[in-house]
């Protein structure tokens, strides 16, 4: 038997969420029958019990080929949605709220983003006093992530106190092979930190531009980190959690991926706040800004990654090729949804 089916059928007997044995069994056979697959069942959680309308779910097959022919296609690539330091200029260039843009660093050297002076990274030494001074004030708080990086992957998160000669040679090794971009880290609203405080948790939001331009909010999910992470990539290991557009209320559970063991939480499990009872606090003001941002950018469909500080929502960036998993249980599933259904209806018919 396939190990990958092995590891499968193993979380799926361990899930204290899951459906009866039978029940899933029979949902199988309805899943391979519509979709001619059955791998996709395991990985979107469609076993779970919060999940009756399964076969509203696509496969992985038919995404790839929406991916491929749409998310990846020449006419949806566009620079801003994959180079974070042009997003960051996009969002200046527009007024709108986002994080604080320090600088980049390519091909080792580091301009600045505010004269756009420049330093070369000749060695580890420079690199390290070039930070030193960045972080010199107790409350810099410095996010550098790779320009054209995903998932939260080769991130570092730097302040006064953890600067060490180990981090360092992390960074100045990357930045030989990847370029970086640095950002002074957001400072996110209360309510977002009582979820989960040690990762800025942002809301993913996909947004649809229709044949007449006109824009629509599709889904929205919460992504936030947990245990000691500091990202809340749901790659790296976060949770996501549903967002009600009509309410701003969160959904009954949150998850993980099913690589990362596919659990399901009704509480966060570092500070044990429940989700259900949790509300976005600027919902206008998020769909507001995600619509705005959307007109200005030719793609049909944009997935926006949200930040909240106190004085309401911020762009994180946006990306061009939204996870499948987190769009479709963010949603219940593509093949009823009302924009989706249409979007991607020659895709997946």
């Amino acid at each position: 038997m396939n190990e990958n089916f092995l590891y499968l059928l193993k979380n799926y007997t361990k899930d204290e969420h899951r459906k009866p044995y039978w029940k899933a069994a029979c949902e199988l056979v309805l899943c391979f029958a519509a979709e001619r697959s059955i791998l996709y069942y395991f990985t979107h959680l469609l076993y779970k019990n919060d999940c009756p309308n399964f076969l509203n779910y696509i496969s992985t097959k038919k995404f790839k080929r929406i991916q491929s022919k749409l998310f990846n296609s020449k006419e949806n690539s566009n620079a801003i949605l994959h180079d974070k330091a042009l997003f960051q200029r996009f969002l200046t260039e527009n007024n709108f709220p986002g994080p604080k843009g320090i600088g980049t660093i390519k091909n080792q050297i580091f301009t600045k983003s505010q004269n756009n002076e420049t330093t070369e990274i000749s060695n580890v030494n420079v690199l390290f006093e070039l930070f030193e001074g960045l972080t010199a004030k107790s409350k810099i708080l410095l996010f550098i992530k790779p320009i054209n990086g995903i998932g939260g992957m080769q991130t570092f998160k730097l302040h006064r106190n953890n600067l060490d000669n180990e981090i360092i040679h992390t960074i100045y090794n990357d930045t030989f092979s990847t370029n970086v971009s640095i950002q002074e880290s957001l400072r996110q609203h209360e309510l977002l930190s009582s979820l989960y405080s040690q990762s800025v948790n942002t809301l993913r939001v996909n947004t649809f531009k229709g044949s007449d331009g006109r824009i629509v909010i599709a889904s929205a999910l919460l992504r936030m980190g947990a245990g000691k992470l500091f990202v809340d990539n749901v790659t790296a290991g976060g949770l996501y959690v549903p967002l009600d557009l009509e309410t701003g209320m969160l959904g009954k559970y949150a998850f993980t991926f099913f690589k990362n063991g596919g659990r399901s939480y009704l509480a966060h499990p570092d500070s044990g706040l429940e989700f259900e009872s949790f509300r976005y606090p600027y919902l206008d003001e998020m769909k507001n800004l995600v619509i705005k941002a959307a007109r200005l950018i030719p793609n049909k469909i944009v997935g926006w990654d949200v930040a909240t500080t106190e004085d309401g929502p911020v762009l994180i960036e946006g990306n061009h090729n939204p996870h499948l998993v987190m769009l479709q249980r963010a949603c219940g599933g593509i093949n009823n949804h009302l924009v989706y259904s249409e979007a991607f209806k020659e895709y997946i018919d």
